[in-house]
């Protein structure tokens, strides 16, 4: 899809056509969904969520990596965020006792429509952010607590039929330019979960045998915060009514986009079927990133050494993996070549 080449395009124009200039549009891709991760991270829970969910999403060596690239990747990952956030406010504006404008509830919806529209005009892919929505409204729609049924549904159907014509509109263009052909290398489940695994807490995607030491204590930290989400929720406190739903939500981005990516992997016989790559991962990145804030925060709350100490670890852990991102890198003849 053609948006980030369209933005390129326009962005060389006013800064010209130097790698390094470049390359800036996707450093200020990565700078933004810093900033739309914090906004996220205090809407679903505190500033401390926000604030620890963007620390830790600037300084993954993942994000910094796809960050310094000239590709589509990190603003696929910009917009699947926005997405999030204006549908999760959108989906709260929905519930039964919520007393705002119409007209707040139709802009929401209008700026979830164009950021999850853009998102799939970046990258395919961005569509099992679509599908996780999806369920998360059906859901809604069978919560005890209740939404305004009809009005979820209505406003619903039409923000998707809106997303589905401007796609199809691409789609019409595009359709007998595109090629079918195949460069996907079998790769087994448990090495794809493990590759994950290793991204999403290392950002490295070579000798990731080498690296389980780091990837365990962040999913530990992750279990425990999900624990204690459970336990709010079973608990019934009315000021954490939301808080299921809503960490359903990162949790189905993750795992969602997961099974899309190996699926889209898998030999067929229609359009490219791709190997996977490291940097697939990466749009769906920011949705853990936010999980593992969130957990630390709860876990803070409940004890609060326990948390300090895990929030030390974790971005401790970052830190330590950002330096070797950095080693033997120089101006490669692939970026010239990628520029013209």
């Amino acid at each position: 899809p053609p948006l980030y080449f369209w933005s390129l395009w326009a962005w060389v124009q006013l800064v010209g056509e130097g790698e390094f200039a470049a390359r800036v549009l996707s450093a200020l891709y990565g700078v933004a969904t810093v900033a739309v991760v914090y906004r996220l991270g205090c809407f679903l829970a505190d500033r401390p969520t926000g604030l620890l969910a963007a620390l830790l999403t600037a300084v993954a060596r993942f994000h910094i990596w796809w960050s310094q690239e000239l590709r589509m990747y990190v603003l696929a990952g910009l917009l699947g965020v926005l997405s999030l956030y204006c549908f999760l406010r959108w989906l709260r504006l929905n519930r039964s006792g919520c007393d705002v404008p119409a007209s707040v509830r139709y802009a929401m919806l209008a700026l979830y429509v164009l950021a999850s529209l853009g998102a799939l005009y970046t990258i395919f892919l961005m569509a099992a952010v679509i599908l996780v929505e999806n369920i998360i409204v059906f859901s809604a729609l069978l919560w005890p607590r209740g939404y305004r049924a009809r009005l979820l549904l209505s406003g619903w159907v039409v923000a998707q039929c809106a997303i589905l014509a401007g796609l199809v509109a691409w789609l019409m263009f595009s359709w007998g330019r595109m090629s079918t052909w195949s460069v996907s290398e079998p790769m087994g489940l448990p090495l794809f979960v493990r590759l994950y695994a290793t991204l999403l807490t290392t950002g490295i995607s070579t000798h990731i045998e080498r690296y389980t030491w780091g990837v365990l204590p962040p999913f530990a930290i992750l279990g425990l915060g999900g624990a204690l989400v459970l336990g709010q929720w079973l608990r019934r406190r009315r000021e954490d009514a939301d808080s299921p739903c809503e960490a359903l939500t990162l949790v189905l981005v993750t795992t969602v986009s997961a099974a899309a990516i190996y699926l889209s992997t898998l030999p067929r016989s229609l359009f490219y079927t791709p190997r996977v790559e490291a940097r697939y991962f990466l749009p769906f990145a920011p949705a853990f990133w936010l999980l593992l804030a969130w957990s630390i925060v709860l876990i803070g709350r409940r004890w609060k050494v326990a948390g300090w100490a895990a929030g030390a670890m974790i971005v401790g852990l970052w830190c330590v993996y950002l330096p070797g991102h950095y080693t033997g890198r120089y101006l490669r003849d692939e970026l010239q070549s990628m520029v013209r």
